[in-house]
């Protein structure tokens, strides 16, 4: 070998970031993220989705090289069509000479690790839910050389007993193979008051209320009604008297067609509370930008992707005290941690933040530092490349053993 091959850098990973994509969520934003930071540490990445929509759209739009792949679970009844799904995938892997596979989430792990079995690529399953044991072991059937978990909470409800006699995932997820790695996100410029103004007029928000936002699926798990019935239990004179109070639901029911939206807009009437449903948006930051804080109370969040959006623009939170959230919030600095499920407690939290505009900024000072230190893409971006190292060891390990 020549000192000048000796010296030559290695070519960059190639990694494919796999999603089946049924709509644009939480999930698809964190694949799009990571995508953008490992093409800046220079990896060529490339997205196979399952589908064309909003979530191609996005990542079109951030200049990401995008495939699509029809991407079925397996099924006796139609082994033909996912033969010829699985023959399509595995033909992308090899004709980009793709070293990593990255399934963004465990559905999208079946067909992709399948597709890639026998080739020289590290398998990396990336868990974002909380499945059922039997569903879980289907999905990772095929296997993965690396699990990566959102937070700590959601790997160990995933390491519980699957069953009555203490049957764990061990076997399908040993633990040499498994590691948490938070989501990151790019950090916008922390917001001037100028900006805020600026934010509140174009949205027609009242420049002297103090705004409560909450932005996410409108879902059951979410914890939205909680959260309205919190809203009906602070005192007239905080809602509507010199300090005057607001709240702002931003998100749809994508999942259910709008039919959980409509039953919570109607639950806001039968308690009389004045609530403003601004449904979908694109510009998610700029309400977060127009808030004073943020409210995250869901029954259950692996990681909690609001608590870091509104944190990035310097936003305390109030949230729930379940799965990954409290990995986000510290308590009593950067946000406020209640109950889940327990509007009284949230209503307090809510009554602390809207009275107290010394400790609201205090919060989000701290938050948005936090967000910096412990959060951001690039420290995303690098943590994954550390697993990726991990998974391409055990690769060749096996492949030697």
């Amino acid at each position: 070998m020549s000192v000048m091959s000796f010296l030559r850098p290695p070519p960059p990973r190639r990694v494919a970031i796999v999603s089946r994509a049924p709509f644009l969520g939480g999930a698809e934003v964190a694949a799009q993220r990571l995508a953008m930071g490992l093409n800046e540490t220079g990896c060529h990445v490339v997205c196979v989705l399952g589908q064309e929509g909003d979530t191609a759209d996005l990542m079109r739009q951030s200049g990401l090289d995008v495939r699509i792949a029809a991407m079925p679970t397996t099924d006796r009844w139609h082994w033909l069509r996912y033969s010829r799904a699985r023959y399509a995938l595995r033909s992308i892997f090899k004709k980009e000479g793709i070293t990593v596979v990255h399934a963004n989430d465990l559905p999208s792990h079946q067909i992709a690790s399948d597709a890639a079995r026998g080739l020289p690529i590290a398998r990396v399953c990336h868990h974002r839910f909380l499945y059922d044991a039997v569903t879980t072991r289907w999905l990772l059937k095929f296997g993965a050389e690396r699990h990566l978990f959102v937070s700590r909470g959601l790997q160990e409800l995933l390491y519980r007993p699957a069953d009555g006699q203490g049957m764990t995932l061990e076997d399908v997820m040993p633990a040499d193979r498994c590691g948490v790695v938070y989501d990151g996100l790019p950090l916008p410029v922390a917001p001037t008051a100028g900006q805020k103004r600026e934010a509140r007029r174009q949205r027609a928000i009242d420049p002297d209320h103090v705004v409560a936002v909450f932005t996410g699926q409108v879902i059951e798990r979410k914890g939205v009604a909680e959260l309205l019935r919190a809203w009906a239990l602070l005192e007239r004179r905080i809602v509507t008297g010199r300090t005057a109070a607001e709240l702002i639901v931003v998100g749809d029911d994508l999942a259910g067609h709008g039919e959980y939206l409509r039953r919570m807009k109607s639950l806001a009437r039968e308690l009389g509370i004045d609530v403003r449903f601004v449904g979908f948006q694109k510009d998610v930051a700029e309400w977060l930008t127009a808030a004073d804080f943020a409210v995250v109370p869901s029954h259950f969040d692996p990681l909690g992707n609001a608590v870091l959006e509104a944190m990035a623009v310097g936003l305390p939170v109030i949230g729930a005290e379940v799965g990954g959230i409290p990995e986000m919030i510290d308590r009593e600095e950067t946000g406020l941690l209640v109950p889940t499920r327990d509007p009284h407690a949230l209503a307090h939290a809510l009554r602390s933040l809207i009275l107290n505009p010394e400790l609201r900024q205090r919060l989000g000072r701290t938050a948005r530092q936090r967000c910096e230190e412990r959060f951001s893409l690039r420290q995303h971006a690098r943590a994954v490349l550390d697993e990726y190292q991990v998974a391409e060891r055990g690769l060749h390990h096996r492949k030697t053993a």
